[in-house]
Formats: C-alpha cells, sequence, structure tokens
C-alpha cells in the first residue's frame, strides 16, 4: 500500500534543494533521496532520508516503499524518466497512481525552477478542465491503439491537404493603438 510520504530524488542537487526548501516552507517534509549520505544529511532537514547510489537503486525503494508522490530532479530526465516511471504501478498514469494512493485527489503539480541563480521555484496546478481533457484524450488515444494493435492498422498523415489556422490565443489584439 502506497504511503503519503513525497520523495525528492537527486535531492542533493540544485533542483532537488530548491524543491525540499519550497515544500518545508509549505510545511511538508519530503524524504530526500540521493546518492552521497553526508551531502543529505548536510541539508539538515527533519525528514528521512534514502540513500540510493543509482537512478536504478532509487527506482527499486520507490517500488519497494511505495511513496505516495515522487519528484525525480535527477537528470539527464531523457535517462532518468522512464526509470523512475517504470518503478511506478505498470500500465498507470501520474494522475491515476496519485489518485489511487489516496494522496492526491484530482491534482497534478508542475515544479519550475530556474536555471541561473537565484534558482526561484514556482509551483503550477493543472486546473481542472485540464485534467479532465487530459484524462478523455488519453483513453481515446489508448482506444486507438487497441484498434490499431487488434487490426493491424497503423494511420499515418493525412492523404489530403489539411488546414491550420492560429491558436486561440494569438487572435488576441496586441497593438498598442487598438
Amino acid at each position: 500500500m502506497a504511503s503519503d510520504e513525497i520523495w525528492i530524488l537527486g535531492a542533493t542537487g540544485r533542483s532537488g534543494r530548491a524543491v525540499a526548501r519550497r515544500l518545508a516552507e509549505a510545511g511538508l517534509t519530503p524524504v530526500l533521496v540521493g546518492r552521497d549520505p553526508e551531502r543529505l544529511t548536510a541539508l539538515g532537514t527533519r525528514g528521512r532520508t534514502v540513500v540510493a547510489p543509482t537512478v536504478a537503486a532509487m527506482a527499486v525503494e520507490v517500488r519497494r516503499q511505495q511513496p505516495g508522490v515522487v519528484l525525480n530532479t535527477v537528470g539527464p530526465f531523457t535517462a532518468t524518466a522512464g526509470i523512475v516511471a517504470d518503478a511506478g504501478l505498470p500500465g498507470s498514469h501520474y494522475l491515476d497512481l496519485a489518485n489511487e494512493s489516496g494522496v492526491a485527489k484530482e491534482c497534478f503539480l508542475f515544479v519550475a525552477v530556474e536555471k541561473t541563480p537565484p534558482y526561484l521555484v514556482a509551483v503550477y496546478n493543472l486546473d481542472q478542465e485540464a485534467i479532465s481533457r487530459g484524462r478523455d484524450e488519453n483513453f481515446a488515444a489508448l482506444l486507438t491503439y487497441i484498434r490499431c494493435s487488434e487490426r493491424n492498422e497503423w494511420p499515418g498523415y493525412p492523404e489530403q491537404i489539411a488546414n491550420i489556422g492560429l491558436p486561440t490565443w494569438a487572435n488576441k489584439k496586441t497593438s498598442l493603438w487598438q
């Protein structure tokens, strides 16, 4: 059964430290996960730490201990995201996994960290309309995949010329004289 813990993978790195600080300011105590026990201890948080020498070892601990929320700050993400995502329940998505754990209900957060000092951090909550639309689109894509797999027919690009236009936001008046 999943716990209500929030884990930060790569907690001793720049992004991990910034996220841990922001969560602490919000009154939360994350579990700090990293390679170096001394650096984890030096962060001086009141929460517990998990020492894992590699991303694969971190994934093993995620699978074994089943934290409610996992924030992966270990880069490069093209190399680590798949390993971390595979540590979750097979076939689950981040939002659905969080909902099943009972930790986060209908919540999807984006954490943004600046690349340059002072490394400001902002957290954005995806609204319910976007969550519902994403769930619907994901379900439709899953059905398409199932149909294609059953028929062994994989659609490609349209054969005819398609019209495109500007997105809604680009149609707003931006002139200073209007």
